[in-house]
């Protein structure tokens, strides 16, 4: 009788552990793969400003502040057959306001003046404020940052992305 009682407590013991254990191994999977996907850029502008971004985007370099004020740039190169995931985008010299934003951007995040893009080159580039996206519809923008700038030097296959808040 003593053995059959020790068997009913092991045996308790092992549901209720997997009881518990199985939704935290499940939301640590869960978490592993939201972090896996987001760690690509594409999947990354995707999620958060429902904008198209190449798959083949490396970065090369990237600057943030910390906390809840974040401000952001980062570069990244693109395969040449890319440029089609920027062709909505606008053809036109970027203005003086968007200009004056770009540059607070880079100094906010203090990016040496060496690494700085030329802002005065031609870009293929767009601005995201609140819940815009280029596909349509509403983005997440407002549930992580106010301001996204995408500049794309088609000569250089370079794209470059500024986060701000407003």
């Amino acid at each position: 009788m003593q053995k059959r009682t020790k068997q009913i407590w092991i045996a308790a013991a092992v549901i209720l552990a997997l009881v518990v254990l199985i939704p935290v191994v499940g939301l640590g999977v869960d978490l592993a793969i939201s972090q896996i996907r987001s760690s690509k850029p594409a999947n990354y502008y995707a999620d958060a400003w429902g904008i198209e971004f190449p798959e083949s985007a490396k970065k090369t370099d990237s600057l943030q502040t910390e906390g809840r004020d974040w401000w952001a740039y980062a570069v990244y190169s693109v395969d040449a057959g890319d440029d089609a995931a920027f062709a909505a985008y606008a053809d036109t010299p970027i203005d003086a306001d968007t200009l004056d934003r770009l540059t607070a951007i880079l100094d906010r995040v203090q990016v040496p003046q060496a690494d700085r893009p030329d802002l005065e080159r031609a870009y293929l580039w767009q601005h995201f404020g609140e819940n815009e996206s280029l596909l349509g519809g509403t983005s997440n923008a407002d549930k992580y940052m106010d301001n996204l700038y995408v500049l794309y030097d088609r000569e250089t296959h370079t794209v470059y992305t500024f986060i701000s808040h407003k």
